[in-house]
């Protein structure tokens, strides 16, 4: 599991998003450098990172559209994105939050575009959780109208937009539902639920953080294609019931309808010489549901299209996921494969081991055996050299006795020195054979030192070996 944590809140703008990233942000997420000043609307902070949000209006608007259009994006518009795009959007999360390992992200748009986010910030190696915000679709309509003047037609539909938008994104993600009431009326259960989900222990709310006085506006009847969408979210994450996408179109122009009938009541009940402006108002807001039912009413085929190309790309998905698999199992085997070979190279290695070990020790045997030998030389050599000591000990009695009697015994001198000269050719003969004794001893002195060499050398690989056949067995046992 990824050690960084990246909180996505989602969910419809005047959805109570600010307020529950307020109590997370407050909690210890971090939310960015550039975060959003508070405005009139919303005086406690709308706490989203204002170059994040800048970013996803502008990446929209390369499509044509803004935050408050409920018409869908293009078929596979993801893949159709430049990377720049994306190594933009990555840049831009790196220079906000930098370093962090627990960040929150929060942006309706993002409704829209969680597709992009998910991938950019798994990239950067960020675990994703998603907390998805609901809040009834009138009190967001009755707030838009408030804020931005908008039609409550458009606001509805710019609901329900960015509800079905963010189910169909966050099929497979993992996170919770958290609704509008329950982070005004329990922030700490909220917050607790947060804390489940990211595994994160949050700070508790500063004290009139949450303000029983910002919610203006109170939901009365909920119409039947919202409580349905609603509920749908509410399961999150467990999947949206299968049938919403071919029934909520059709409940949308059924409302628009009911709305034209309404109208039209009004229109007969309305006195023609005192309402005749009225009449023509009310006629053009009857003429304008039935557009809006109709733009619906392709809405639906254009969104049962975005369905099928969803699940031939779930096909696809899964085919590669097989692929992958199949893959993997045959990694796994090569894995094993490679294993047993490395331990009947260990095998081998101990094997190879215990032979040098064998010839270590018939070497130190040799060498042990060469050492006596040298020995044996050496006292050979000081008994030659004593034996030469006495030959020379013996000339020198010799030759005084020659000189002694050489007047007497010319004839045995001659004899003498005849014998002395043969005695000297002797030990010429033993001196040169002492030197060549000499010189033996010498050259197995250098081979036995060689052998020393030799010995020392094989003992390093010995150790090498040893430390190679240790490292290889601490892998396999790891």
């Amino acid at each position: 599991m990824n050690s960084r944590k990246a909180l996505l809140v989602l969910g419809m703008h005047r959805s109570g998003t600010s307020l529950l990233t307020g109590l997370i942000a407050n909690g210890g997420f971090s939310i960015g450098k550039s975060v959003m000043a508070p405005a009139e609307d919303n005086p406690k902070g709308f706490f989203e990172n204002q170059r994040i949000v800048d970013f996803n209006e502008r990446l929209l608007n390369s499509f044509g559209l803004g935050w408050s259009s409920w018409q869908t994006l293009p078929d596979r518009w993801f893949f159709s994105l430049n990377p720049e795009v994306s190594k933009e959007a990555t840049d831009l999360v790196e220079k906000e939050f930098g370093d962090s390992s627990e960040i929150c992200i929060k942006d309706p748009r993002i409704c829209r575009l969680l597709p992009f986010w998910r991938s950019v910030l798994t990239e950067l190696g960020f675990e994703i959780v998603v907390v998805l915000t609901t809040r009834q679709s009138d009190e967001v309509s009755s707030s838009l109208q408030a804020r931005d003047g908008m039609g409550k037609a458009r606001a509805d539909a710019l609901w329900l937009r960015y509800n079905l938008d963010a189910m169909q994104s966050i099929e497979g993600t993992r996170g919770i539902h958290v609704s509008y009431q329950t982070v005004l009326e329990e922030p700490y259960a909220a917050l607790s639920k947060v804390s489940a989900l990211t595994g994160v222990d949050l700070n508790a709310p500063e004290e009139g953080f949450v303000d029983h006085a910002l919610k203006h506006h109170e939901s009365a009847t909920i119409p039947t294609w919202a409580a349905l969408v609603s509920e749908c979210c509410r399961r999150f994450p467990e999947k949206p019931d299968p049938v919403l996408e071919s029934l909520v179109f059709p409940l949308i122009a059924d409302l628009a309808e009911q709305e034209h009938r309404v109208l039209s009541q009004s229109l007969e009940g309305v006195s023609l010489e005192s309402s005749s402006g009225k009449e023509a108002a009310l006629f053009n807001q009857a003429e304008e549901a039935k557009r809006h039912a109709i733009s619906l009413s392709t809405e639906l085929e254009s969104g049962r299209k975005y369905i099928a190309d969803l699940e031939r790309e779930r096909q696809i998905k899964n085919e590669l996921i097989e692929q992958q698999e199949n893959s993997l199992q045959e990694k796994t085997l090569e894995a094993e494969s490679h294993a047993k070979s490395l331990m009947t190279s260990i095998e081998d290695a101990r094997e190879y081991s215990q032979s040098l070990e064998e010839t270590l020790n018939r070497k130190e045997t040799e060498l042990v055996e060469a050492s006596k030998a040298l020995n044996r030389k050496e006292s050979e050599l000081i008994e030659a050299s004593k034996a030469l000591n006495h030959k020379e000990s013996e000339l020198v009695d010799v030759s005084k006795a020659f000189e002694a009697e050489r007047a007497q015994r010319e004839e045995y001198t001659q004899s003498l020195l005849s014998e002395v000269n043969r005695k000297e050719s002797e030990l010429v003969d033993a001196h040169a054979e002492l030197k060549q004794r000499h010189q033996d001893l010498e050259d197995m002195r250098r081979s036995l030192m060689d052998k020393t060499h030799e010995l020392e050398a094989e003992r390093r690989r010995f150790r090498f070996q040893r430390k190679m056949i240790d490292m290889f067995k601490r892998e396999d046992n790891v």
